[in-house]
């Protein structure tokens, strides 16, 4: 029931929690009245849940006689929907990124049959997420390392031949265009100040390891860095 017996206030009673709330807070439902849910999202949120693992077997039951059009029907709601979804997904991305790296992580190392055939379909789609996330993912690298260096002396023992094999090989078919990739790229972050161009700097000069340079170093020398250059610019 809505407060007041209308819609003026925009408020509405959950019918399970017994709660005012506004309507936003309310699941849209075309038969219902005013096309909302009578259970707000919370609410009904925790019964699908409950109503879920009530009636588990039937609903796994029918997700494997219906598999083709349940697939089928996912298809055309993402085709249907394909902007909302995606700004759902970017809102939540934005609100726990880290949440959604480990779901991703987990889900490809899950199904790498599905990852796979998903990066020969989409080739440009790695260079672009590299590009993007550079300064995070060796971050990454330099944690993990850190954090396991048993396995990685491990790794580098059992693959020491093959990982010889392949550098040489591969410096001898790219070795020129290493070479010039490498001077453009250490251009680039020198022009720039990239975080990975200052922690080199800062890794020589105060010897110390990626992992103990703070945002505040990193900050602090490339303020320097550019009032050196204004400096060098004037005189």
């Amino acid at each position: 029931m809505l407060v007041g017996g209308d819609n003026m206030e925009g408020m509405k009673v959950c019918s399970n929690c017994g709660v005012e709330k506004g309507l936003d807070e309310f699941g849209n439902q075309k038969q219902g009245k005013f096309g909302k849910n009578s259970m707000c999202k919370i609410c009904k949120k925790e019964y699908s849940h409950l109503e879920y693992i009530r009636n588990k077997e039937t609903y796994e039951r029918y997700r494997e006689e219906n598999k083709d059009k349940i697939k089928l029907n996912s298809k055309e709601y993402r085709s249907k929907n394909k902007d909302m979804l995606s700004e759902r997904r970017s809102i939540i991305y934005t609100e726990n990124p880290e949440k959604f790296r480990k779901k991703s992580i987990e889900y490809a190392r899950k199904h790498p049959e599905k990852k796979k055939e998903w990066l020969k379909n989409n080739p440009d789609y790695m260079k672009k997420y590299h590009e993007e996330n550079r300064d995070w993912l060796l971050e990454q690298g330099a944690k993990h390392r850190k954090n396991n260096p048993e396995e990685k002396k491990e790794w580098g023992i059992k693959n020491r031949a093959h990982v010889k094999s392949y550098n040489e090989d591969y410096k001898k078919d790219k070795g020129k265009e290493l070479s010039l990739y490498g001077k453009n790229y250490t251009e680039d972050n020198r022009n720039k100040l990239t975080d990975v161009y200052i922690k080199g700097l800062l890794h020589v000069s105060l010897n110390i390891s990626s992992m103990d340079i703070t945002p505040g170093l990193i900050i602090a020398k490339r303020a320097q860095l550019k009032l050196r250059r204004a400096i060098n610019s004037v005189c």
